[in-house]
């Protein structure tokens, strides 16, 4: 119960914000400038197919089952989506209940971890090594078990299960110099490899989460949930600033 309550408070809280924030905020003032004194702001929320209102109802479980408001961000390199990123917090929610699920029948053990890490790996491998095959098999598949067939969503549930690992067999306080070298190193080549994709669930979490226990960070935490609240704003400003043009003044502005 304690579990529960913690990841369900860690997540939705912010999440409903930002939700309330985009609907609220961000799209009446996106609408106002783009037509300015042509709708009050009743209308700016309720009216259109995909209405401020709609994403608030459609989007409020972590399932996103709408990304646009009206036409908001139309003519945007990125079009329409208003938050294209909260896509993976449904999926960190999945990881969750499983790790609940294993908890609960005593399946919380590094080997079984192990277990489910290499199973999924297998198929980011044979997803990169023969994606024709892989897609086929997806076609048979995919009902019960859509995490593993789409590049994006397995990710989530791989670097979860990586961390996961580094955590029960106590890999980042057993901190050395020279392994932290080797994943940058191995992460670094594996670029101009072409194998990033197969590289980076080996490499990636135990490098970032290295620098988490080194970095003298936790003065920063304390002030706020900086990752979090970077995750959940970044792409709609992100989206306001492209509709300004700011990406014309290169990437480095903006």
């Amino acid at each position: 119960v304690r579990y529960c309550v913690h990841r369900i408070a860690r997540i939705y809280p912010g999440y409903w914000a930002a939700l309330l924030i985009t609907a609220f905020v961000i799209a009446p003032l996106v609408i106002h400038v783009r037509a300015p004194g042509v709708f009050t702001y009743s209308e700016m929320v309720h009216l259109g197919p995909n209405s401020a209102l709609e994403y608030l109802v459609n989007n409020w479980t972590l399932r996103v089952e709408q990304y646009s408001i009206n036409y908001l961000f139309s003519g945007n390199p990125y079009d329409a989506s208003v938050n294209g990123s909260i896509w993976s917090l449904y999926h960190e929610g999945l990881c969750y209940a499983g790790l609940l699920l294993l908890s609960v029948c005593g399946g919380l053990k590094s080997r079984v971890t192990a277990v489910l890490f290499c199973a999924v790996y297998g198929c980011h491998v044979l997803d990169f090594i023969d994606r024709e095959a892989f897609r086929v098999m997806s076609l048979t598949f995919t009902a019960t078990a859509t995490f593993l067939f789409n590049v994006y969503f397995r990710g989530v549930h791989l670097a979860f299960l990586g961390g996961m690992l580094i955590y029960q067999f106590g890999l980042a306080s057993k901190w050395r110099p020279q392994w932290f070298l080797v994943c940058v190193g191995a992460l670094a080549l594996s670029i101009p490899a072409g194998v990033f994709g197969l590289a980076w669930p080996l490499f990636l979490p135990f490098a970032l989460l290295s620098l988490a226990l080194r970095l003298k960070l936790q003065g920063v935490e304390r002030l706020a949930d900086w990752s979090y609240g970077i995750y959940l704003y970044a792409f709609p400003l992100h989206q306001c600033l492209a509709l300004a043009g700011v990406q014309r003044a290169g990437l480095v502005i903006y």
